[in-house]
């Protein structure tokens, strides 16, 4: 149903209310999918939006987004999981498998078939029985358990046997690649590898490793089975009476309870150590007089991180504390420092003790701070010259391997006009009575003229567009004193957004700065210390842009100028700078 692009009636940030509700009802549907998880995609505290649209069929949905991504989907008062929401959690529902050729007839529109299913065991009366007609499930492609797609079940299980497995099975309601889809960032699917099933055992007739629902969705027999194989029970069902069954899984559910109960005590007592050793370090080294108040937060960042042990990153989930600012709250009361509250939601150390006793006797190792600490590099941005470029394919090779040049080959795009004034002096095809115009010997036709085409003579002009289009977009970075750095395609604009947060707070987003050579922890640091705001680098959702800097506040102003002044880019590479705060009327 979302084959064709689909009508937005209206589009808006869901209410805390409205959220407690939506959440509710998807517990109910999806009751495999716990709180955590939920929390997850749609937060209690985030920028989610709900979408109100009409698809082209004339029907009416609502679809919910989180941090741009459709991640649920109501349709008839039903609620079905997008394909992105399934790459996170792709065992909430039912779901079949089938071949990969079969999947490009559903993209076209068609119904899941039953005999496009891929199953690994003969079918019988109990295969399917738990499945009812308009059930929701969904479809993944063999050797990657990564959903592809979401339906509904034109037959129960019962039916799909008696039907001797032929006729339509599922009815295809979103998959990957429709309009549904490109409403998000676009993002490819996950490879989940194909666990081994379950149907290698001899108790295989009485489980499915083809169509797996939720928990719920298990028979009594099916539960048993595969409970007994998570635990690793030797001893058959035959052996076994039901009370020495549930006596054994419960004295093995305490021994692994308490195996994991330990390993977590361990793991964060060590984390508690590192954390620890990263602050004494940091404070006794790195702090100065001169540098306070201080943000915790940059503290963290810029000072503590530097000491985290080779192959170790400091993570305070993983500690006791849980956050970073009861941690600090145990360092003050221990008076290594005293924290105080600058702002709403600021926290700044104001003051620390060098002469604490637990400093005097403490090594602080040796650390790269440039490697650790890369914002605080002191190399000078050198502004790069981009070239628009073309590289030599397939379609084109046999003109210009008559010149030398080799499959995948560059050529700046205003070069490749003499390559193929080169090739045609070369081979002598310029008309004597008409200079405009160069005869097609048997290669230039091969390559140049359209199927069905039969031309003796091309302009100038079009031989060079149609030569050019046939090669690969690319581009090239050139900065004085450094090699070349060739990419494909064209090159990316560094992206500058404004998000809203809660209680109206907005938040700046720089995209793509990498494609420009600048180092984004460098230019996070500058903007920190040019605006006296917090800043924070992180992987961009979709891979495809880098890294992505935030900054608090609306910063498009100083950002444009950091950007078009010290970095001295041109502004056709600079988007997003329209959205600057606009300055207020005098009065």
């Amino acid at each position: 149903m979302f084959k064709k692009s689909f009508r937005v009636k209206t589009h808006t940030t869901l209410k805390g209310s409205d959220r407690k509700k939506i959440k509710a009802d998807i517990l109910k549907v999806f009751n495999s999918l716990d709180d955590e998880s939920l929390n997850e995609v749609l937060p209690n505290k985030g920028d989610v939006t709900v979408m109100k649209i009409s698809t082209n069929s004339g029907e009416n949905a609502l679809v919910y987004f989180f941090q741009k991504n459709p991640m649920f989907f109501e349709l008839d008062k039903t609620i079905f999981p997008t394909v992105y929401l399934l790459w996170k959690h792709p065992q909430i529902m039912l779901s079949f498998t089938t071949w990969p050729a079969v999947f490009t007839k559903l993209t076209a529109g068609a119904d899941l078939m039953l005999p496009g299913l891929v199953i690994d065991e003969e079918v019988r009366p109990w295969t399917f029985k738990h499945i009812k007609k308009g059930d929701s499930c969904s479809v993944n492609l063999h050797g990657n358990l990564a959903p592809v797609a979401v339906g509904r079940m034109l037959m129960s299980g019962r039916d799909m046997y008696d039907s001797n497995m032929k006729g339509k099975g599922i009815g295809i309601i979103h998959h990957f690649g429709d309009e549904l889809w490109a409403a998000g960032d676009k993002s490819q699917p996950p490879h989940i590898p194909q666990e081994v099933s379950s149907c290698d055992s001899s108790d295989s007739e009485e489980t499915s490793c083809i169509a797996k629902g939720n928990d719920n969705s298990q028979t009594e027999e099916d539960a048993d089975v595969s409970e007994l194989n998570h635990l690793n029970i030797t001893e058959t069902t035959e052996s076994l009476s039901p009370c020495q069954v549930e006596q054994k899984e419960e004295e093995q559910g305490e021994e692994e309870d308490d195996v994991d109960d330990d390993e977590q005590a361990s793991a964060q007592e060590e984390m508690d150590e590192l954390l620890l050793h990263c602050f004494l370090c940091a404070l006794k080294s790195r702090l100065k007089d001169k540098d306070l108040p201080i943000p915790t937060v940059n503290f963290y960042r810029n000072h503590m991180k530097a000491f985290c042990s080779p192959g170790k990153t400091l993570e305070i989930k993983k500690s006791s504390y849980k956050k970073f600012s009861k941690f600090l709250q145990t360092m003050e009361e221990q008076n290594f420092i005293r924290v105080t509250e600058k702002s709403k939601g600021v926290d700044v150390i104001d003051w620390f003790d060098k002469t604490h006793p637990d400093l005097k006797e403490l090594v602080v190792p040796d650390v790269d701070q440039n490697e650790n600490n890369p914002k605080t590099s002191n190399t000078p941005y050198k502004v790069p010259t981009i070239v628009e470029m073309r590289t030599v394919k397939a379609p084109v090779l046999p003109v210009f391997k008559e010149l030398g040049y080799e499959k995948g080959s560059a050529i700046p795009v205003n070069e490749v006009r003499n390559v193929v004034v080169e090739y045609v002096k070369k081979k002598h095809l310029q008309r004597e009575s008409n200079k405009a115009e160069v005869q097609l010997d048997p290669v230039l036709a091969s390559v140049v003229l359209r199927p069905g085409e039969n031309k003796p003579f091309l302009e100038w002009k079009d031989l060079v567009s149609r030569l050019t289009a046939k090669m690969e977009v690319a581009h090239e970075l050139r900065v004085s004193g450094q090699a070349p750095i060739l990419r494909k395609g064209q090159i990316k604009n560094i992206s500058i957004e404004v998000q809203k947060r809660m209680n109206n707070k907005r938040a700046t987003i720089v995209y793509n700065l990498e494609s420009f050579g600048i180092v984004p922890e460098n230019f996070a640091h500058e903007v920190s210390v040019g605006v006296a705001c917090s800043t924070s680098v992180t992987q961009a959702d979709n891979k495809t842009l880098g890294k992505q800097v935030m900054i608090q506040g609306n910063q498009v102003h100083f950002v444009g100028q950091l950007l078009l002044g010290k970095y001295g880019l041109p502004r056709r590479f600079v988007k997003g700078l329209e959205l600057a705060p606009k300055k207020g009327k005098r009065k």
